[in-house]
This record gives C-alpha cells, structure tokens and sequence, in this order.
C-alpha cells in the first residue's frame, strides 16, 4: 500500500506546539520513536534517542535539525548513529535504509551511508510493461538526495559526521502512516512471543493483528502491517516445522536402536545454529548387504534393471537453475512431447 505523503520540508508536518526553540522532552512521544522492547537489536534499543541527543548537544526537534549542526560531530559507537538515524527518520517522516557500506581487513567497517529510500530511480527493465507478467507498480524513487554519511576516525575511535543532507525532493509522510514505511516496519521478539501464545491457543492470525492493534491503541503504535504479521506467521510455521523434522527423525531412530535394531548405525553432525546438518544411518540389513555385496554396481547385481528418471524433478531444476522461460518451455516439448526418429 502507498504511503500517503505531505510536505517536503524536514519540518512541514511538525505539529503546531512545537516551536523552532522547542526543548527535547517535547518531541520524545513515544507514538513517534516507539521501537518496541527487542533486545536483540542493539541498534534501537541498547543507546537511547535522548542521551544520544544530550551528548550531541541538541535541543531540536529532529525537522529543524541542519547540515551544520551534525557535521562533524563525534559518538563514540556506529550503532549509536543508527539509532540517531532511525529515530531522526521516524520524526521527519521518510523510510532510510544503508545504502553503502566500506570496510577492509584492517579498519573493518569505516564509512556507512544512509540514503531516503526514494534514492536514486528504478531501473528501466522494471517499468516496461512487457518485461514483467504483472503491472508494475508505482514509482516511489525519484532521485532524493537526502543522506547521512559517517567515517570512522584513523585512530580506531569514535564516528564522526562527513555529510549530513536533509532537503528531500519529496513529501513527507505524516505520523498516522510511519508505519508504512519499509524502515519502521517490524515485529519484535516480544510480539512474535505474543503471536506463538494466541496462534496456540487457536486463533486465527487475523484475530491475533485486531486483537494486538486493540492493545496498542492502533496500527500506528503497533509497528507493523497486517502482510507483516501474516509473513511472521508463516517463519515461525516454518521454524516448527525444521526443528520437529529434526527432533522426529533423531528420535525415530534412538527408538529403532533401544527397541528392534540395537546395531543400527546412526551418526549426524550439528551446525553453529544448532540446526541438523549432516546424518547417515545404515540399519542391520544395509550393513549384512553391504558385507555380502561390498561395492558392487547396480548393472553388475541386476542385469535387468531399468533406471528411469523423474521428468518432473528435470523440469523444476531446469526452471529453477537456468531461469530461461523459453529454454524452460522447449525443454519440456523435448521431454514430454513423441516425436519420429526418420531412419
């Protein structure tokens, strides 16, 4: 869905009360800078939006911050630049995303850059019409020049400001609907917990987004979309799925060995994310037929065999590894059609 959009100065839709001079404590309204309680994000919650003002300085509501009041200025961490930005985005009203990023071997990551995500414009092939099977959709992009560029000082400490561009070429988008935005679009750990407790306990996933908006007092506090939910219903889904695979198979097995084939050979490795990566199992008959047989081809022990494949396994990675339509299509002609050999 299209954001609607107002203004196209960092301060066209600061609400009246807010005057130029306005102190800090009148824009920190958490319906604005509302970033949820995930721990695992460091870089919304580990700094705070107001210390990190106060040790810069400013007393500005974020739309009326300028070039020359950021330059060159110095925060001790990269992540406590992150929040600056995500939380000045929120205020102003524009999605942001790292648009460039330089690092090497010796310095690491030293020069981030943070664009408006109406940077630069969409590619041609992706508005023409005939190059896609649907209707593309509206241009958002329209070549805003707005960016926040940092650099990592040569001693190793701190990150200072090197460009700070705040014009945009583009309306703003109004409070009510930040939550539109790509950027300010997340649900938290502590949502997805709430989600997992309602999905067990039988409700539908539609039931649990009206239920969650009803608590946070709209879309605009909860943080995300209803496509949002639906797209995290479906990862943890998912997730249940790999580790009960994992989980049955493992004790398939186990139960195999204590029951009815106690010389089942069984031996699986464990990744870095404690996932199942690798197994191998041989049960007693495989183990006798592999002592009577040892490494015998197929031809050898069966003459008569006949080795067939699986057409439509041919198909789907020929369309997943060539991506050819065309190829794709003659492909399967070649595969599934009768032709006459002349002799």
């Amino acid at each position: 869905m299209e954001e609607t959009l107002y203004g196209s100065h960092r301060s066209s839709h600061v609400t009246d009360d807010i005057e130029d001079n306005s102190s800090v404590d009148k824009f920190s309204d958490q319906s604005i800078f509302n970033s949820g309680d995930d721990t695992t994000e460091p870089n919304l919650n580990t700094y705070d939006w107001l210390s990190i003002l106060d040790q810069l300085s400013l007393d500005k509501h974020p739309a009326n911050f300028i070039e020359t009041d950021l330059l060159n200025r110095e925060l001790p961490e990269l992540e406590m630049w992150q929040t600056f930005v995500t939380f000045d985005s929120r205020a102003v009203g524009f999605g942001v995303h790292l648009h460039h990023s330089s690092s090497n071997q010796h310095r690491g990551t030293w020069r981030p850059e943070w664009v408006c995500s109406h940077q630069g414009f969409r590619r041609r092939k992706f508005s023409c019409v005939a190059a896609t099977p649907r209707w593309p959709r509206d241009a958002t992009r329209c070549g805003c020049q707005a960016s926040f560029h940092v650099l990592k000082n040569l001693s190793g400490e701190g990150w200072r400001v090197k460009k700070f561009v705040t014009e945009h070429n583009h309306n703003l988008t109004t409070p009510e609907h930040l939550y539109f935005l790509r950027s300010n679009r997340k649900v938290t750990n502590s949502q997805a917990s709430q989600m997992r407790d309602y999905m067990s306990a039988g409700l539908r996933t539609c039931d649990i987004v009206n239920l969650m908006v009803h608590q946070s007092g709209g879309f605009e506090r909860l943080g995300f979309t209803r496509k949002d939910a639906y797209n995290k219903e479906q990862a943890i889904h998912r997730a249940k799925i790999v580790e009960t695979d994992a989980e049955g198979l493992l004790g398939y097995l186990t139960s195999k060995i204590d029951s009815t084939d106690p010389t089942l050979f069984v031996k699986y490795a464990i990744d870095d994310s404690n996932r199942l990566g690798h197994i191998f199992w041989a049960d007693s008959i495989a183990q006798r037929d592999y002592m009577c047989f040892n490494n015998a081809a197929i031809v050898k022990c069966f003459p008569f065999a006949v080795y067939r494949l699986c057409g439509w396994h041919l198909s789907t990675n020929v369309a997943t590894n060539i991506k050819l339509p065309h190829f794709t299509k003659a492909f399967s002609n070649l595969l599934y059609k009768h032709y006459n050999i002349p002799t």
